[in-house]
Order: C-alpha cells, then structure tokens, then sequence
C-alpha cells in the first residue's frame, strides 16, 4: 500500500519527537517508508522506538540543534584559559572591545561552546560556530549575565584554603576544584526556577525553591515549592 500521508517529503527521516533521537534516514520502497540501513517500516521501528514518527530531515535536526543553545552565563578566567588551552581555538578574536573564541569540538551539529572576555569578566554559551565575533560581542552585551553585577568566584586559593585540612595533596584540591566549577556551570545552565534558586515576594521577603515530593500517582516525581522559612 502506497503511503500517501508523507509522500511529499523530499528528506525524509525516522525520528523520536522531543529528544535529539534520530534514528536513521527513510527510503520509499514498494509504497512504504522504510529505514535506509535495516530495511525496517515505522511500525517495526517502534519496537525499539516506541514514540518514533517519520519527518522531514532538515527540519527535525534544525529543532533539535536549536535546542542545545543556551545563554550566556558569567564563568571564571581559568575556565576562559582552560578552554583557550585545551583544543586549538576557532575565530579568536576582537570585536567592539570583547575578545571571543570557540571551541573547535562541536557540542551537536553546528552547536559548539564560546568563550568571551570583556574587560575582567568571562562568559560562556552555546550558539553555532558560524557566529562571527562582532555578533558574539552583541549577544554578550545584550546578556541578562553582562547586565548583572559581577559575579564573586572562589579562586583556588581560596578553596585550599577553606579545605587545609581535609586534602593531603594538592593536586586532589584542584580535582574538586574542577569539578566544582563545572557542576556550577551545568546548574547555571538549568531554566529556572530550580531548586535551590531563592524568590523575593512581592511584600520582600525572600524565600527558597525546595522539592516538593508527592505521592499521587499521576503526578512523576513531584515538583518544586517555596518553603514557608522566611530568610533574613
């Protein structure tokens, strides 16, 4: 039976709606869609892939590259330098006072991190490697992260110290201090409100996001509240 639902589809592809799941690439054969690679029609492809759809291809992976870009958030210089180190830069440069590169490993499609210094201050964010450094300078610029006052960050020094007595060697406070870092940077970049995020009401009491568990069935994994503890 000809499948004249998506017929006119010019590049077609199995995909899983909602995740940056796709599948493998469709070929009509004898009337029905069929993956390119195991020969296999959607219906087959839901054993494996239960919510699997067929699309067009470009649209699809252009939704889902979108997906991964993100604001810019502010970091700390040794991650500015860690970055410009670790792999060759792609369009380091300078453009309207700010200084950007990025990095060369792309995070999915055309999406890869960029760094940027402006003046004393350092941020990162996910956009395409296309960009070119004056448009990096406006996005940066235009950042609710460049609006805000500058972050205070806990240097490794500091962090030795605050630790002196717990690490014996030195090289296992820089470890942590690494891993601190980046789980920073994962959080920061979570939409908000998270848990942990604190909320000041309308009246100017400050109050915080905690998890609110539940138990009712049609409800997964419950959801967030503000505690009823008022902060000083």
């Amino acid at each position: 039976m000809f499948d004249t639902a998506n017929h006119n589809l010019k590049h077609p592809c199995f995909y899983v709606p909602g995740t940056d799941t796709i599948i493998d690439t469709a070929e009509l054969r004898e009337g029905v869609w069929r993956s390119t690679i195991q020969n296999e029609d959607l219906t087959q492809i839901r054993i494996r892939y239960p919510k699997a759809e067929l699309g067009e291809f470009e649209e699809i992976y252009r939704k889902v590259e979108a997906s991964y870009r993100s604001q810019p958030i502010e970091i700390t210089e040794d991650q500015f330098q860690y970055a410009l180190c670790v792999l060759p830069p792609v369009g380091w440069r300078t453009a309207k006072g700010v200084e950007s590169f990025k990095m060369s490993e792309r995070y999915y499609g055309r999406i890869t991190s960029i760094y940027v210094r402006v003046n004393d201050r350092y941020f990162s964010f996910r956009d395409t490697i296309t960009l070119k450094a004056e448009q990096i300078a406006e996005i940066i610029v235009a950042s609710d992260a460049y609006k805000r006052t500058s972050l205070p960050f806990m240097t490794l020094e500091q962090f030795r110290e605050h630790n002196s007595t717990f690490y014996v060697d030195p090289k296992g406070a820089e470890i942590d201090f690494e891993l601190l870092a980046e789980r920073i940077n994962r959080f920061n970049l979570r939409s908000g409100p998270r848990v942990g995020d604190f909320v000041i009401m309308p009246d100017g009491n400050t109050l915080r996001f905690t998890h609110h568990w539940t138990y009712d069935e049609d409800q997964d994994g419950g959801d967030i509240q503000t505690t009823g503890l008022v902060l000083p």
